[in-house]
């Protein structure tokens, strides 16, 4: 039997104010996100390598789910520095929820937006 690749194929960040998440995940990942409409929502893209990639959006509108604090958490990519990124996500705004800690294949951290989303991230040692 064989197994895909990425046991990810897209995944959606639901959040109430598109722009200021937008500028939140731009300032800790260092890429720009391309805005585009989804249907009657507008969404935001992470950048990722299309089509070896694993890509996903900021969603904002109608068809997107209300932002949450628990549920399903995707670990994004801090590389090359875990620390660098956590600290960019302080000076936009992040809050703390666990320090940096060993996971899967990477050492990961939790904090929340300014926009009260739950995001991880994590980077390979």
């Amino acid at each position: 039997m064989t197994h895909p690749t990425h046991a990810i194929a897209w995944f959606e960040i639901p959040v109430q104010d598109l722009a200021r998440a937008q500028a939140f995940y731009e300032a800790v990942t260092g890429h720009a996100l391309r805005r585009e409409a989804m249907g009657p929502s507008q969404g935001a893209v992470f950048a990722y390598d299309y089509p070896q990639g694993v890509g996903g959006a900021l969603m904002c509108g109608p068809t997107a789910p209300a932002p949450a604090t628990g549920g399903t958490l995707v670990y994004l990519d801090a590389s090359p520095s875990l620390d660098a990124a956590l600290a960019r996500a302080v000076a936009a705004g992040a809050r703390w929820r666990c320090r940096a800690r060993p996971c899967h294949r990477a050492w990961a951290s939790l904090r929340t937006s300014p926009t009260w989303t739950a995001t991880a991230w994590a980077c390979t040692p």
